[in-house]
């Protein structure tokens, strides 16, 4: 995990916070009740999770480069009509940390890994399905 100098906002306990860019310092930042977006230390984008339509994580995505030995991660929300997507280079553990923490936190979200609906990071059966919803309060 990368720490920078500046969080926002400083009231809110910062759960995780990864690199997105080489070439320029992009973070994206998660704690308990947001998720915002910091480019060579300036606050890009900042959303708190009860606006968001729906956020998605997707690990595997091929979206921004077609072959599938080369996947990229998804944290893609939309917000009134407008859709933001973030791709970055992630291994599937740091995902399913991403992730881990979101349900922990009660964070309303759809977990995808190569465009397969899945509750960190394996397919479940339906009785599971049923139980996964009923403790995260989660949509399938």
């Amino acid at each position: 995990m990368i720490k920078v100098k500046r969080r926002y906002p400083s009231e809110e306990k910062e759960l995780f916070n990864f690199f997105i860019k080489k070439k320029n310092e992009e973070y994206i930042f998660l704690s308990e009740r947001s998720l915002w977006i910091e480019y060579e230390g300036e606050l890009l984008d900042y959303v708190n999770f009860e606006t968001i339509n729906e956020l998605v994580v997707h690990y595997g995505t091929t979206s921004v480069d077609q072959e599938a030995a080369n996947p990229y991660t998804e944290i893609a929300f939309t917000l009134g009509n407008k859709t933001y997507q973030y791709f970055f280079k992630a291994s599937e553990s740091i995902v399913l940390e991403i992730c881990e923490l979101l349900y922990d936190n009660k964070v309303k979200f759809k977990e995808y890994s190569f465009d397969k609906r899945v509750f960190l990071g394996k397919k479940p059966n339906y009785n599971e399905i049923q139980k996964i919803k009923q403790k995260y309060n989660i949509e399938w």
